[in-house]
């Protein structure tokens, strides 16, 4: 169900006229289908980030702990994107949040059973680095 909205979510925000740049292939894990990502999306790593850690979250959700932890793994990547183009409190605050995020994806099938509010609380996070969107 999760993953249906979430595919429904991205399908339209890669319809959005702002974002009509070629598309990128992107695969979280081997078994989840590729989610086409365009460029345009990755140009804007807060969002990827918060999108990514949206998929992790459904993933998490359907128990697929592999898929939950390459969406994490790929959100960190945005994140780092996001140090480097924000050298201020809000690039700090991303790196540390980074940090977190792999080192919870290097326990965390051993006990995911709070990683859906660890997901949340980095979704909070990321969306109030954005001007609240």
């Amino acid at each position: 169900m999760y993953r249906v909205l979430l595919t429904g979510f991205l399908a339209c925000i890669a319809a959005a006229p702002l974002l009509a740049a070629p598309e990128l292939m992107v695969a979280p894990s081997a078994e989840i289908p590729p989610v086409r990502l365009n460029s345009s999306l990755q140009a804007m790593p807060l969002l990827e980030a918060h999108q990514y850690l949206l998929w992790a979250r459904s993933e998490v959700l359907e128990e697929n702990d592999p898929g939950a932890i390459s969406a994490l793994l790929t959100a960190s990547r945005a994140l780092a994107t996001f140090e480097t183009q924000e050298p201020g409190p809000h690039g700090k605050d991303a790196e540390y949040t980074r940090q977190r995020i792999v080192e919870y994806t290097r326990v965390m099938a051993g006990d995911p059973s709070d990683a859906v509010s660890r997901i949340d609380n980095w979704m909070n996070r990321v969306s109030h680095w954005d001007g609240g969107k």
